[in-house]
């Protein structure tokens, strides 16, 4: 379970960081 936590809040960061560029971008 922790190890797939990790992953997931990776995934969550990694859209975030997306999603902030998208913006900053746009």
């Amino acid at each position: 379970m922790a190890f797939f936590h990790s992953v997931n809040h990776g995934i969550v960061k990694m859209l975030e960081a997306r999603n902030y560029n998208d913006e900053k971008v746009g």
